[in-house]
């Protein structure tokens, strides 16, 4: 983005103070970044969010708040040498904020979401993850202390419990804290890591109309009121004026359509996209996803009428075999029709929430389906990066108390899943 004025505009709600935020939904994953005139201050935005991906994606397991951040933050001063890579330098960026503000106490950072704290304390409490991720990592009398840390959080161990299991004495530990933060020099890590000789880069150059829509693409990944739809959509058409033979500006103007639940303009525009383009994943998704919609808002009963807009997923998912939305869209196709999912169907999603783990909506569909297996533990364990992310608002309260709940069905208690849906919104 071109400022941070730009990434406040497309984060939505209060984000004036953000250099860059990283999201991911069932579209998919996406970091936002603006420009800064500090020294490397750029690497250490990107490299902060895209530690989000790594963890997030490849490592997809409950962790407390703290440590996302605390991770995020490490990884965010890595520097890049000519044959080597130094991770675990000093989080300089956050010097005000562990220097001169006030110290976040040990049991609120270990338990607060970031939604929690006053704007005032957030950076103390970003800056004190780093120093306690640092110190974990770096103190060899602490060594294991963190993965034990992050095993009984996966057991469902409360966070002060498990810390307490594993760190010992809170007071001692944070007595550590400040000395590791006092010390006079900062251990880090010197790996030599030559680039793979046949690492291969690809660069695609974005089509002029990605560039003309840009921040209002990145509106789309957020919530938007009727009203705010409405002025993306003029904008949207008004490009596709100047870009009729673009299939993938016609396929985001169909999924712009879809939200608002306009599903014959959706399905007018996803159709422009597809004669254009006819293998186009997306474009065969939202044409589905058109009529599937359609059917739910009048009640449709015909199985026949369900079955032949399903049918479009299906040639979506043939065009794009790796991409999880199709496969997530085929089982709540089915939920959405009032049926039983089929077992290919449940396959799809076990695939999907695999592919994309970051998914919020897949993860809460295939808890589902584990617990309507009696699989009520493992459900939980699905639950549980929902229930500790750093940024989860409504979703994480509602998996928490999902996951009491399953683990009470887990002990041979009254089922009581009546919070639990089978992901159909």
């Amino acid at each position: 983005m071109s400022s941070r004025a730009a990434i406040a505009q497309v984060y939505g709600g209060d984000g004036r103070d953000l250099g860059g935020f990283y999201t991911s939904n069932a579209t998919g994953p996406t970091v936002v970044l603006s420009p800064v005139s500090a020294p490397d201050a750029e690497d250490v935005v990107l490299f902060h969010e895209y530690a989000h991906h790594l963890m997030l994606q490849y490592f997809p397991v409950a962790y407390p708040v703290w440590y996302v951040e605390g991770f995020a933050e490490l990884y965010a001063t890595a520097r890049f040498r000519r044959d080597r890579i130094l991770l675990g330098l000093p989080a300089n960026h956050r010097a005000f904020d562990l220097l001169l503000s006030q110290t976040t106490p040990i049991a609120t950072l270990l338990t607060a979401s970031v939604a929690d704290l006053p704007r005032a304390k957030v950076g103390n409490f970003y800056g004190r993850a780093w120093l306690l991720t640092h110190m974990l990592n770096f103190t060899p009398s602490r060594a294991g202390q963190l993965t034990a840390y992050i095993s009984a959080i996966n057991k469902g161990t409360p966070p002060l419990a498990a810390a307490q299991q594993a760190f010992g004495d809170l007071d001692a530990l944070q007595k550590d804290m400040a000395r590791h933060l006092e010390a006079r020099t900062t251990p880090y890590v010197s790996a030599v890591s030559p680039v793979p000789q046949d690492l291969k880069i690809d660069v695609a150059q974005l089509s002029p109309s990605f560039g003309a829509t840009v921040l209002d693409r990145l509106r789309l990944l957020h919530p938007l009121s009727p009203e705010e739809r409405t002025l993306i959509l003029g904008r949207l058409y008004q490009a596709a004026t100047h870009y009729p033979q673009d299939a993938e500006l016609w396929a985001l103007i169909a999924y712009a359509e879809l939200q608002g639940d306009n599903t014959t303009a959706s399905a007018v525009a996803a159709d422009k996209a597809i004669a254009l383009h006819p293998s186009f994943a997306r474009a065969l998704l939202w044409r589905g996803l058109a009529d599937l919609r359609a059917l739910g808002l009048k009640n449709e009963t015909s199985e026949e009428a369900w079955k032949m807009a399903r049918s479009w997923v299906v040639r979506a998912n043939r065009a794009d075999t790796e991409d999880p939305l199709p496969l997530f869209e085929y089982y709540r196709s089915f939920r959405r029709a009032g049926q039983k999912p089929s077992a290919v169907a449940v396959q799809g999603l076990a695939k999907a929430t695999a592919l994309l783990p970051q998914a919020d909506r897949f993860r809460f569909a295939y808890a589902y389906e584990l617990a309507q297996m009696g699989k009520f533990n493992e459900a939980a364990a699905y639950l549980r990066p929902i229930a500790n992310a750093p940024h989860g608002g409504n979703r994480a309260q509602h998996a928490q108390l999902l996951i009491v709940e399953l683990e009470k069905a887990a002990k041979g208690a009254a089922n009581t899943l009546s919070h639990l849906q089978p992901g159909v919104d």
